[in-house]
Protein backbone atom coordinates (compact mmCIF):
# COMPACT_ATOMS: atom_id res chain seq x y z
CA UNK A 1 0.00 0.00 0.00
CA UNK A 2 1.15 3.52 -0.51
CA UNK A 3 1.62 5.64 0.85
CA UNK A 4 2.89 3.74 4.28
CA UNK A 5 0.34 3.71 6.90
CA UNK A 6 2.61 5.98 9.22
CA UNK A 7 4.02 7.77 6.58
CA UNK A 8 4.48 11.92 6.37
CA UNK A 9 2.46 11.94 3.13
CA UNK A 10 -0.41 9.89 5.04
CA UNK A 11 0.37 12.59 7.92
CA UNK A 12 0.10 15.54 6.22
CA UNK A 13 -3.01 14.50 4.15
CA UNK A 14 -5.71 16.16 4.07
CA UNK A 15 -8.19 13.04 3.56
CA UNK A 16 -9.74 11.50 6.30
CA UNK A 17 -8.02 8.36 7.31
CA UNK A 18 -10.70 5.56 6.98
CA UNK A 19 -10.36 2.54 9.97
CA UNK A 20 -8.44 -0.03 9.25
CA UNK A 21 -10.69 -3.27 9.39
CA UNK A 22 -9.78 -5.57 12.51
CA UNK A 23 -11.12 -9.20 12.97
CA UNK A 24 -11.97 -10.67 15.99
CA UNK A 25 -11.76 -14.46 16.59
CA UNK A 26 -14.14 -15.76 19.23
CA UNK A 27 -15.42 -19.10 20.10
CA UNK A 28 -18.86 -20.70 19.36
CA UNK A 29 -20.02 -19.66 22.37
CA UNK A 30 -20.82 -15.96 22.87
CA UNK A 31 -19.68 -14.68 26.93
CA UNK A 32 -22.39 -12.45 28.72
CA UNK A 33 -19.28 -10.26 29.96
CA UNK A 34 -17.74 -9.00 26.30
CA UNK A 35 -19.78 -6.39 24.81
CA UNK A 36 -21.86 -6.97 22.19
CA UNK A 37 -21.05 -3.60 20.12
CA UNK A 38 -19.63 -3.76 16.27
CA UNK A 39 -17.48 -1.72 15.70
CA UNK A 40 -17.16 0.22 12.22
CA UNK A 41 -14.64 -1.73 9.88
CA UNK A 42 -14.68 -4.84 12.20
CA UNK A 43 -15.85 -8.71 11.38
CA UNK A 44 -16.17 -11.48 13.86
CA UNK A 45 -15.43 -14.79 12.74
CA UNK A 46 -16.50 -17.82 14.60
CA UNK A 47 -14.00 -20.89 14.75
CA UNK A 48 -16.71 -23.43 14.43
CA UNK A 49 -17.15 -22.03 11.05
CA UNK A 50 -13.80 -22.30 10.22
CA UNK A 51 -13.20 -26.04 11.55
CA UNK A 52 -15.92 -27.24 9.47
CA UNK A 53 -14.86 -25.65 6.17
CA UNK A 54 -12.66 -28.31 3.88
CA UNK A 55 -9.08 -27.07 3.10
CA UNK A 56 -8.84 -25.00 -0.42
CA UNK A 57 -7.64 -27.27 -2.79
CA UNK A 58 -4.76 -25.34 -3.83
CA UNK A 59 -3.22 -26.42 -0.02
CA UNK A 60 -4.25 -30.12 -0.32
CA UNK A 61 -0.91 -32.08 -0.76
CA UNK A 62 -0.92 -34.74 -3.36
CA UNK A 63 0.45 -38.33 -2.16
CA UNK A 64 3.91 -38.83 -4.01
CA UNK A 65 3.51 -41.21 -6.94
CA UNK A 66 6.02 -43.85 -5.72
CA UNK A 67 7.98 -45.16 -8.97
CA UNK A 68 8.49 -49.04 -9.01
CA UNK A 69 12.08 -49.87 -8.41
CA UNK A 70 14.25 -52.66 -10.31
CA UNK A 71 17.29 -54.04 -9.63
CA UNK A 72 19.03 -54.57 -12.84
CA UNK A 73 21.56 -57.38 -12.65
CA UNK A 74 25.77 -56.80 -12.86
CA UNK A 75 26.61 -55.44 -16.12
CA UNK A 76 22.90 -54.10 -17.21
CA UNK A 77 23.45 -50.43 -16.38
CA UNK A 78 22.80 -47.35 -18.71
CA UNK A 79 26.38 -47.10 -18.92
CA UNK A 80 26.61 -50.97 -19.69
CA UNK A 81 23.97 -50.47 -22.46
CA UNK A 82 26.13 -47.22 -23.91
CA UNK A 83 29.50 -49.46 -23.76
CA UNK A 84 27.44 -52.39 -26.14
CA UNK A 85 26.29 -49.48 -28.49
CA UNK A 86 29.70 -47.74 -29.14
CA UNK A 87 30.77 -51.79 -29.87
CA UNK A 88 29.82 -51.77 -33.41
CA UNK A 89 28.00 -55.32 -32.61
CA UNK A 90 25.04 -55.65 -35.01
CA UNK A 91 22.14 -55.03 -32.50
CA UNK A 92 19.76 -55.51 -34.82
CA UNK A 93 18.45 -58.57 -36.13
CA UNK A 94 20.22 -61.20 -37.77
CA UNK A 95 20.63 -60.67 -41.11
CA UNK A 96 19.46 -57.64 -41.54
CA UNK A 97 21.59 -54.25 -42.57
CA UNK A 98 19.19 -52.02 -44.11
CA UNK A 99 16.09 -50.20 -42.83
CA UNK A 100 13.14 -51.64 -44.24
CA UNK A 101 9.14 -50.80 -44.36
CA UNK A 102 7.54 -52.92 -41.41
CA UNK A 103 3.71 -53.15 -41.31
CA UNK A 104 1.66 -53.39 -37.97
CA UNK A 105 1.06 -57.12 -39.11
CA UNK A 106 4.49 -58.07 -38.63
CA UNK A 107 5.34 -55.93 -35.82
CA UNK A 108 2.49 -57.94 -34.02
CA UNK A 109 4.49 -60.95 -34.51
CA UNK A 110 7.69 -59.97 -32.68
CA UNK A 111 6.37 -59.55 -29.60
CA UNK A 112 8.33 -62.48 -27.68
CA UNK A 113 11.14 -61.85 -25.06
CA UNK A 114 13.67 -63.44 -27.07
CA UNK A 115 12.10 -61.57 -29.98
CA UNK A 116 10.73 -58.06 -29.34
CA UNK A 117 9.93 -55.66 -32.11
CA UNK A 118 8.12 -52.18 -30.97
CA UNK A 119 7.78 -48.91 -32.37
CA UNK A 120 8.39 -45.31 -31.36
CA UNK A 121 7.33 -42.28 -33.09
CA UNK A 122 6.79 -44.08 -36.25
CA UNK A 123 10.62 -46.13 -36.14
CA UNK A 124 10.59 -49.66 -35.55
CA UNK A 125 13.46 -50.94 -33.11
CA UNK A 126 14.59 -54.73 -32.17
CA UNK A 127 14.59 -54.16 -28.30
CA UNK A 128 15.45 -57.72 -27.56
CA UNK A 129 18.94 -56.58 -26.87
CA UNK A 130 18.07 -53.85 -24.98
CA UNK A 131 15.44 -55.65 -22.38
CA UNK A 132 17.94 -56.50 -19.28
CA UNK A 133 19.32 -53.05 -19.50
CA UNK A 134 15.65 -51.17 -19.58
CA UNK A 135 15.43 -49.58 -15.84
CA UNK A 136 12.13 -50.68 -15.43
CA UNK A 137 12.47 -53.85 -15.95
CA UNK A 138 11.75 -56.61 -18.72
CA UNK A 139 8.06 -56.67 -18.09
CA UNK A 140 7.36 -53.06 -18.22
CA UNK A 141 9.36 -53.09 -21.84
CA UNK A 142 7.73 -55.73 -23.00
CA UNK A 143 3.94 -54.44 -23.00
CA UNK A 144 5.11 -52.46 -25.73
CA UNK A 145 6.61 -55.61 -27.51
CA UNK A 146 4.92 -56.55 -30.92
CA UNK A 147 3.19 -52.52 -30.74
CA UNK A 148 3.35 -48.97 -31.43
CA UNK A 149 4.80 -48.29 -28.09
CA UNK A 150 4.49 -44.51 -28.74
CA UNK A 151 1.95 -43.46 -26.17
CA UNK A 152 3.17 -45.39 -23.22
CA UNK A 153 6.86 -43.97 -24.62
CA UNK A 154 5.53 -40.52 -23.83
CA UNK A 155 3.65 -40.82 -20.41
CA UNK A 156 6.51 -42.52 -18.93
CA UNK A 157 9.48 -40.74 -20.39
CA UNK A 158 8.98 -38.08 -22.36
CA UNK A 159 12.13 -36.16 -21.53
CA UNK A 160 14.02 -39.50 -23.10
CA UNK A 161 15.31 -39.25 -26.59
CA UNK A 162 14.64 -42.63 -28.08
CA UNK A 163 16.46 -42.00 -31.12
CA UNK A 164 19.85 -41.44 -29.59
CA UNK A 165 19.23 -44.04 -27.15
CA UNK A 166 17.81 -46.89 -29.25
CA UNK A 167 19.81 -45.67 -32.87
CA UNK A 168 21.58 -49.05 -32.81
CA UNK A 169 18.58 -51.17 -32.86
CA UNK A 170 16.69 -49.48 -35.43
CA UNK A 171 15.25 -52.22 -38.23
CA UNK A 172 12.63 -49.51 -40.06
CA UNK A 173 10.06 -47.38 -40.20
CA UNK A 174 6.27 -48.00 -39.70
CA UNK A 175 3.92 -48.44 -42.36
CA UNK A 176 0.19 -48.93 -42.70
Amino acid sequence: MFPAQNSIQRASSSKPRLSTPSFQISEAEDDEDESDEDLPGSFQLNLSEIDSLPPPTSTVVKPPVLRKKVKLQPGFSQLDWAKLKSSGKNLRVNGIFSIRRISRDELAKHNKKDDAWSSFHGKVYNITPYLNYHPGGVPELMRVAGKDGTELFMKTHAWINADGMMDCCLIGFLVN
